[in-house]
């Protein structure tokens, strides 16, 4: 078995001064081919991103294992598709974690992930013919020392949000309450012509939060050659102001501003977006019967 190298994952995973990145910025990245190993989707070095970097990390049985770090980060590994075994180790010991992923494609469960704390060194090793992981990624300024923690389907929390033309489905991988320290992740599905990420959450109507606040979806449309329209009204965390409409296809990623950033599926597709994002003010789904409209 031949290993890679973990030394691309970790230029992208530890940015360069903000001095030193292009002038020019992307909001949205289209599809790109595949391609094997470790690629940068957006990131502070190419996007308009402070802290926030999201990736894709695509392996072969017959290429062998991936080897990365952390360092400074805390780090989800969300599979998409495909199944691997992850070894860890770090100050709090030695882990190794089996079985990790159950899905052949986004829209036929519920996601496997796992979270790695700053110090944490890893080896990814698929274990089916192929392997398709999303990689987010923020500073810790602080390291908890916390071992690994796996988010098996199990363990996801699936919300039923909003009603008629606004019903959609959200899981919520890592949520308000952890097991993350500033991360957020999870998956949204929007049915045939149905909107989501409406109405906004109250923290999006200050604009003294944008530098704070930093999201990047990442598109997924069934069929493949499906499609769906994504508005973004707001500020990003660079205090940017943006206000445009995006047609959206399989396999792209954007940058969400602070604001309005409501996406509607095309009229023949399902989308389902995988959402990152930091916030002061993390969003919390419905809990009680005054919570109205999805959140609370």
């Amino acid at each position: 078995m031949s290993d890679r190298s973990g030394e691309t994952i970790l230029a992208v995973d530890a940015p360069t001064k903000p001095e030193e990145r292009p002038t020019t910025r992307l909001t949205y990245q289209r599809r790109r081919p595949p391609v094997e190993g470790y690629s940068p989707v957006l990131t502070p070095d190419n996007a308009l991103l402070h802290e926030l970097s999201v990736g894709r990390l695509r392996l072969e049985a017959k290429g062998g294992a991936f080897k990365g770090a952390t360092n400074n980060r805390e780090m989800i590994l969300h599979i998409l598709v495909g199944q691997c075994t992850i070894e860890a180790r770090g100050p709090w010991g030695r882990a190794t974690l089996r079985n990790l992923g159950e899905r052949r494609d986004v829209f036929s469960g519920l996601p496997t992930s796992v979270v790695l704390g700053p110090s944490t060194e890893y080896t990814i090793v698929p274990t089916t013919r192929a392997l398709d992981v999303a990689v987010g990624s923020l500073p810790l300024d602080e390291d908890p020392g916390r071992p690994p923690t796996v988010i098996r389907p199990q363990d996801v929390q699936v919300h039923q949000v909003g009603e008629r033309h606004l019903a959609r489905m959200v899981r919520e991988v890592l949520g308000g309450e952890g097991p993350a320290v500033r991360l957020r992740a999870g998956e949204t599905i929007n049915p045939e012509g149905l909107w989501s990420s409406w109405p906004h959450h109250e923290f999006d109507a200050n604009p003294d939060l944008a530098p704070l606040f930093e999201e990047v979806f990442l598109y997924f449309t069934k069929p493949a050659t499906g499609w769906a329209v994504q508005k973004r009204e707001g500020l990003f965390c660079t205090n940017e102001p943006i206000d445009d409409v995006l047609i959206v296809h399989n396999g792209d990623a954007g940058v969400m501003p602070l604001g309005n950033h409501p996406i509607v599926a095309g009229v023949d597709s399902q989308v389902l977006y995988v959402w990152f994002y930091v916030s002061p003010i993390p969003k919390i789904y419905a809990r009680w019967a005054e919570d109205i409209g999805g959140y609370s």
